[in-house]
This record gives C-alpha cells, structure tokens and sequence, in this order.
C-alpha cells in the first residue's frame, strides 16, 4: 500500500425488521469510501484487500444475526483491524462479544465499538421516540471517523519507524564502513597512551636491573 493510501474498508452487515442498523451503516458509508456487504443475501464474501472491516448487526434475542457471524468465521483473513457496530432495545455493546471474541481467534485487533438504541417491534406497542435518533447517528459517523483517523496515524508512525531502521548505518566490526577523521584521532590518542602506560614500567625495571649490576 502507497503511504499516502487511504486504508481499504468494508462493513459486512446485518439489518431486518425496523432497519436500525441499516441507518447507522449508510449513515457512515455516506461520507467515506466504503464497501458495503449485505451478510443475508450472500454466502462469502472477499475480504482479503481490505485493511479495515466492520462488523455490524442488529441485536435478535440477545444475539447478533447468524449471518454475520457466518461470514466472519468463513472469510476473516487473519491479523486484520476490525471494528463492530450494534443496535439494540438496551443500547448495550456487550451483545458484540461473541464476534469480537471469534475475531481475535483470527488474530485480529480490534480497532471500536460502537452501540446504540434500536426502535424495537413489540405486539401492541407503537409509538415512542425512534432509534437510532439523529443524535445517535451522528455518533456512529463520528466513531467511524475518529477511529479512521486513529488507525491512519498509526500506520504513519509505523511507517516512519520502519523507515528510520531502514536507514541506520551498518554495524559490527566489518571495517568497511568510513571512519569520522576526529574517530581516527581518538583512536590514535588511545593507542599511545596505552603504549605509554605499557613502556613506563620497563623502562622503570630495566633501569633498576642496570643498577643492581654495577
């Protein structure tokens, strides 16, 4: 991927009854580049070209819909960011747990969450204020973008760091290298005064010997 490459995102998703999900995944979808794929009307999808995919349902009877849950454990490629976006009655973003939990088994690191309320169907219930409110949906767009910038930064500083290393000089005792004329200096200093510090004693003891002979 070229450094200045937008990071390729897809959101696999999951809406039926009120739609609420839908709402929330369009809404994100709208401002940014990003391929959308419905989980109930396809059996795989390839997932391979993308740096950042998405995970999004609707909550039914406490659990995300199967269909999601089917393409991320078929067609997750390994060590790839994900995040999860959910709506329930209870607004509660434990009911992703089961996905997150069988995304990290593919060594993925995941990037959010993000939950909300979903207007629900209940017999003899109608009414009421709807979910996801606007307020609510601008959230999921924020979320979205937050956590793209986020992501975006971290390759960058990823990049510098690998570029840095990249360019270190070489090190070792290959002598191949070129050498700073003040190292030479050094070097030459030290080795003289190692040959001082060596010469000082002989010289001492061959002089007492002399003198022990006459």
């Amino acid at each position: 991927m070229e450094e200045n490459e937008r990071m390729k995102t897809a959101i696999v998703y999951a809406s039926k009854f009120k739609g609420n999900t839908r709402i929330l995944v369009d809404a994100i979808a709208a401002g940014n580049d990003i391929d959308l794929y419905n989980a109930r009307s396809v059996e795989h999808v390839d997932l391979r070209g993308y740096d950042v995919i998405g995970f999004a349902s609707g909550i039914y009877y406490g659990s995300p819909d199967r269909s999601v849950m089917k393409i991320l454990e078929r067609d997750l490629p390994r060590g790839k960011k994900v995040f999860f976006v959910c709506t329930s009655g209870s607004g509660r973003s434990s009911y992703v747990k089961p996905l997150m939990q069988e995304a990290k088994k593919k060594g993925a690191g995941v990037a959010g969450v993000y939950s909300c309320r979903g207007s629900v169907s209940m017999p003899g219930k109608t009414g009421g204020k709807r979910h996801p409110s606007f307020k609510e949906i601008r959230s999921a767009v924020n979320f979205y973008n937050e956590m793209m910038d986020r992501l975006e930064s971290e390759r960058s500083e990823e990049g510098g760091r690998a570029g840095m290393v990249a360019n270190l000089p070489p090190s070792g005792g290959s002598g191949n290298s070129p050498q700073d004329p003040e190292d030479k200096v050094v070097k030459t200093a030290a080795e003289v005064a190692a040959g001082i510090s060596i010469a000082t004693p002989l010289l001492i003891l061959q002089h007492t010997l002399r003198r022990m002979r006459k």
